[in-house]
């Protein structure tokens, strides 16, 4: 009777030694990995006299274009360099930036590549260029900003919206010179015609 007994605790002992509880998959973990495109800049166009608004992490300024001309001369030399009259009315600013500075403007030729930042920063004669640094809340400010060179008038400007450090382009504002008529600073309109005398009454 006690081998019996034995047999059968050995036969449990097996039975329960094989058996184990079911084991579920093991689950996958996954990382996702998200791409997105980068972000392209939102465009604006800009028209002359019209104002237009640059929110900057530094300042935010009304800033209108007057008028974009060719100055004959520069002091006492001939003048290659478009002239952009500017306006400026800072609504906010930290004194720390310049608007409208070295590698905000860059210039976009009709094929639509960019070609180069434009520089900004002459002197010419006893023309006022724009000096709005160190802007803070509530400043003005009034002159020209220049174009270097060899601008293409058939070209766009384009006005860049300062970013953080390192940060993408996020607006940037179009100012297309070909709907622009640039006009010499020397030109003079043509004189209104004469005019025409009345036709005789017949005697």
């Amino acid at each position: 009777m006690r081998s019996i007994l034995a047999i059968a605790a050995v036969a449990i002992l097996a039975l329960a030694g094989c058996s184990s509880p079911s084991a579920e998959p093991e689950a996958t973990q996954t990382t996702e990995v998200i791409t997105t495109a980068p972000v392209e800049p939102t465009e604006t166009s800009i028209a002359l006299g019209e104002p237009f608004t640059i929110n900057g992490p530094n300042y935010t300024a009304d800033v209108t274009i007057e008028r974009v001309y060719l100055p004959a001369q520069c002091g006492d030399y001939p003048n290659t360099n478009i002239a952009l009259e500017v306006d400026v009315e800072v609504v906010t600013g930290d004194g720390t930036r310049e608007v409208l500075n070295t590698g905000t403007i860059r210039e976009r030729d009709p094929d639509g590549y960019i070609t180069r930042d434009r520089t900004v920063s002459t002197t010419c004669g006893d023309i006022e260029e724009l000096d709005a640094r160190n802007v803070q809340s509530g400043d003005k400010f009034r002159g020209v900003r220049w174009l270097h060179d060899d601008v293409n008038p058939e070209s766009e400007i384009l006005i860049n919206t300062p970013t953080p450090q390192g940060g993408p382009i996020a607006e940037v504002f179009v100012l297309d010179l070909a709907e622009i008529d640039i006009q010499s600073a020397s030109s003079t309109p043509d004189p209104p015609a004469a005019p025409v005398p009345p036709a005789a009454a017949p005697a």
